[in-house]
Order: C-alpha cells, then structure tokens, then sequence
C-alpha cells in the first residue's frame, strides 16, 4: 500500500514538473520572439546611423573644399594686394 502512496506521488510530482516545463518552455518562445523583433531593431538602428555618418561625412568634405576655394581666394587677394 506504501509503494502505491509513493507511486501516486511520485506520478502526481511528474505532472506537476511537466506542467512547468510546458509553461517555461511558452515563456522561453515569447522571449525569443521579443529578442528577434528586438534584433531586427538594431539593425534598422544601425542602418539609420550608418547612414547619418554618411551624411555627416558629405557635409564635412563639402566645408572642406569650400574652405579650400576660400583660402585659395584669399591667397590670391593677398598677392595681388602685395
């Protein structure tokens, strides 16, 4: 009659065990899917930035050769001042 108890228990432990797995394994998906929706984020993210560096970078070549043309006219302003 003991074995029985104990078998019963030990039956009714499993279900129990198996219940949790089943509801930790729903929780692990939900959690996979936030992360990939998370990931694809990132990456719009990092094309966004990507793209402001480009940008960014553009800008600063254009100063670049205005600033050249400016000191070119300056220096010719300074030699025919000369």
């Amino acid at each position: 009659m003991a074995e029985k108890a104990t078998l019963e228990k030990v039956v009714e432990l499993l279900d129990t065990l198996a219940i949790a797995v089943n509801g930790n394994s729903t929780d692990i998906k939900a959690l996979k899917g936030e992360m990939l929706g998370l990931t694809g984020e990132m990456q719009g993210l990092k094309g966004e930035v990507a793209e402001l560096r480009t940008e960014v970078r553009t800008g600063f070549a254009t100063v670049d050769r205005r600033l050249g043309r400016l000191e070119s006219r300056v220096e010719d302003l300074e030699r025919r001042s000369a």
